[in-house]
C-alpha cells in the first residue's frame, strides 16, 4: 500500500491550487478547441449561488438545499470542468464533472463524479444544444431491471442566471423531471469560492485504505525517460495531482514536452473492487476510459487501446509505463521516473 496524503500537507495543497489554477483556466481566446460548438457551455463559466428543489409526492417541487457552483475552462478551452458542494436534504453533497466537444461525433460528452457517501461513481451523459437548449442523456437499468433514461438540461441562460434540471423517462416521450438547480451568478464583490483541489475543511468522503491506492501522486512532480537502469536528463512532462470530491478521486493537470496538454481523473469505484480514469488530452480531443486494479506497489490500468502501469517499489520515484494495443499485443511505448517537484 503507497503512502497516504500527509495532513500537513493542506497550505502546500492551497499554494498548489492556485499555480494548477493559472494553467488550467486560461486559453480560451486561441488554441485547438475554438469552433462554435466547442463554445456552447461558455455562459456557464464562473462562480455561482445555486438553488436546489425536489419533485415532491403531489407534484410540486420544494427547496431542499443550497450550494455554490464553480465552473471553469481547462486545456486551452478544450474541456468545462465543474466543482459543486452544498446542501441536500440536510446532508452535504459534492460533485465533480468535465465536460468536451467530441468533433467526431458531433456531440458533447459529459463525465461526472457525484460521490455518495464511499460510493463514489463515474456518470456519462452525451447530447447537443438545440436554440439555445442543451439536453444531454444516458441510460440504465432500474431496481426492477427495465430501462430507464436519464436527462440533464440547461435551459433559460440569460447570463446571472440559468436553470438545470435532470429527468428520467423509459420511453424518452414522456419525462418526470425530479431535480431542479436555479443558478444565480455571484457578484464580484463576494468571497471567491475554492471549490475543487482545495484544502477546505469538510467530511472525508471516502476513508477506506482502498481508496488510497494512488495517493502518493498527490502534489507536482516531472518525468524523465527511464530505460530500465537510469533516467535521462530530458524532462518529458510535468503534471499536479489534487484530491477532489472529499478525498474520492483524484485529478491531474499534465503538461507535456510536445506542448499538449491532459487531464485525468481516478476514482475507486467500490461495486467493481477497482479503480476507474477518465483520460482528454488536447491531442485526440476525446475521452478515454482506464480501468483496473492495485496489487501491492504495482497498478495495471487498461481501456481499448491504452495501457498504463505505475509501479512504486519507491514511491518518491515511480515508474510509468505506457503500451499501445497493436492487434492482440501491448506494445511498450515509454517508460518514464517521476521525482517530485523541487
Amino acid at each position: 500500500m503507497f503512502s497516504l496524503i500527509p495532513r500537513s500537507f493542506g497550505f502546500l495543497l492551497l499554494l498548489s491550487w492556485w499555480t494548477f489554477s493559472q494553467h488550467a483556466i486560461g486559453g480560451t481566446a486561441s488554441g485547438p478547441c475554438q469552433g462554435s460548438e466547442a463554445r456552447q457551455f461558455d455562459f456557464w463559466v464562473g462562480e455561482w449561488d445555486v438553488l436546489n428543489k425536489y419533485l415532491q409526492e403531489d407534484g410540486s417541487y420544494a427547496e431542499v438545499g443550497n450550494a455554490t457552483a464553480r465552473i471553469y475552462p481547462a486545456l486551452d478551452g478544450c474541456l468545462i470542468i465543474e466543482h459543486w458542494q452544498g446542501w441536500m436534504r440536510g446532508r452535504p453533497l459534492y460533485g465533480f464533472s468535465m465536460r468536451a466537444w467530441d468533433q467526431e461525433a458531433g456531440h458533447w460528452t459529459l463525465v461526472l463524479n457525484w460521490p455518495a457517501p464511499a460510493r463514489p461513481n463515474f456518470g456519462i451523459l452525451t447530447g447537443v444544444f438545440t436554440h439555445g437548449r442543451g439536453e444531454f442523456f444516458s441510460r440504465f437499468n432500474n431496481a426492477d431491471g427495465r430501462e430507464v433514461w436519464q436527462r440533464y438540461s440547461f435551459s433559460d441562460a440569460r447570463g446571472d442566471t440559468l436553470r438545470w434540471d435532470a429527468a428520467t423517462s423509459e420511453d424518452r416521450q414522456e419525462w418526470r423531471t425530479n431535480w431542479i438547480m436555479e443558478f444565480t451568478r455571484r457578484s464580484p464583490m463576494q468571497r471567491a469560492l475554492l471549490n475543487g483541489p482545495s484544502p477546505e475543511e469538510g467530511p472525508n468522503l471516502c476513508p477506506g485504505d482502498e481508496f488510497r491506492s494512488f495517493d502518493f501522486l498527490v502534489g507536482e512532480w516531472y518525468g524523465r525517460p527511464h530505460d530500465g537502469e537510469e533516467a535521462a536528463d530530458q524532462v518529458v512532462e510535468t503534471f499536479a495531482s489534487y484530491p477532489i470530491v472529499r478525498n474520492c478521486a483524484l485529478l491531474d493537470f499534465v503538461e507535456r514536452s510536445d506542448g499538449s496538454k491532459q487531464l485525468r481523473i481516478r476514482s475507486y469505484i467500490a461495486h467493481t473492487n477497482g479503480w476507474v480514469a477518465y483520460l482528454f488530452d488536447t491531442v485526440q480531443r476525446r475521452f478515454r476510459r482506464l480501468q483496473g486494479k492495485a496489487e501491492g506497489k504495482r497498478i495495471e490500468m487498461e481501456g481499448e487501446d491504452l495501457r498504463v502501469v505505475w509501479i512504486g517499489d519507491d514511491p518518491r520515484k515511480p515508474l510509468r509505463e505506457v503500451y499501445a494495443r497493436e492487434g492482440e499485443d501491448w506494445v511498450l511505448q515509454s517508460r518514464a521516473v517521476y521525482t517530485p517537484t523541487p
